[in-house]
């Protein structure tokens, strides 16, 4: 996920295009109402144009569905013969700079 925070809409002034402009106008009032919140399509976009920035390993992802207090939440055990492939790591910065890119 790619999350929108304050140092992200900080990094938006810094960007001197309309695109930057006015990603920042669409993303300041979900930040003001939520603090921080998630991107995940750009996630999906960067793993399919760059995945040299991302390190991924195999397992099984279980959704918890018996606890009412973790209701949804998921939950992952590393298993080498699984066809699931999540993410492990995330070249941060080589992602930033794909998603400023972008704008």
């Amino acid at each position: 996920y790619l999350i929108v925070d304050e140092k992200f809409i900080e990094r938006l002034d810094y960007q001197k295009s309309k695109a930057a402009k006015m990603a920042k106008s669409l993303l300041q009032y979900p930040l003001e109402k939520f603090g921080r919140f998630n991107l995940p399509d750009i996630f999906a976009v960067g793993m399919l144009e760059k995945p040299k920035l991302f390190q991924f390993k195999r397992g099984q992802v279980v959704v918890i569905t018996q606890c009412e207090e973790l209701w949804g939440y998921s939950k992952f055990t590393e298993w080498n013969k699984s066809n699931i492939f999540v993410v492990e790591k995330v070249d941060e910065n080589g992602f930033n700079d794909y998603v400023f890119s972008r704008l």
